[in-house]
């Protein structure tokens, strides 16, 4: 009996949460041999790839992720982050006004956005825009919102 898109998700997922990354990576590229832009295999995929230190990897996934479901917060937030992290600044500053354009405000964003503002401008106390910088405990809550919602389906 074939299994559907949904049922290897699940199975992903599960292997995905249980740590066994190969086993997961297995049911997310089998989705992504069906269906391409299978928004949650992307984005599970790269999660992955980021996981194995392999960015540019992850980067194109993430992307897959958004351009299959642009309405999930989560995709958004994982893409910025990783171009960050990678000094991709100016495609980074370019997926926030994408992000924003697309109705996602908020803490997470504005967090991701002073990151990226830190790293432009190598400042640790205050951003060029006259943000405060989020407390150790607010991107200690941030950092966890981002590690579970991507094991989430939206």
């Amino acid at each position: 009996m074939e299994m559907t898109v949904d049922q290897a998700l699940q199975k992903g997922i599960a292997a995905h949460n249980s740590g066994d990354l190969q086993e997961a990576e297995k049911f997310y590229r089998t989705i992504l041999r069906v269906q391409p832009k299978h928004s949650h295999a992307n984005h599970n995929l790269g999660l992955i790839a980021v996981s194995m230190h392999q960015p540019r990897v992850a980067l194109p996934l993430f992307k897959n992720a958004i351009d299959g479901n642009p309405t999930i917060k989560q995709y958004w937030f994982s893409y910025i982050d990783l171009l960050t992290k990678e000094k991709q600044f100016k495609n980074a500053k370019y997926v926030i006004k994408k992000a924003k354009k697309a109705g996602f405000l908020g803490e997470n964003l504005k967090a991701l956005e002073i990151q990226l503002l830190r790293k432009i401008k190598g400042r640790s106390k205050k951003s060029s825009i006259g943000l405060k910088s989020p407390s150790e405990v607010e991107m200690k809550r941030l950092l966890a919102n981002y590690q579970k919602g991507g094991m989430k389906r939206g």
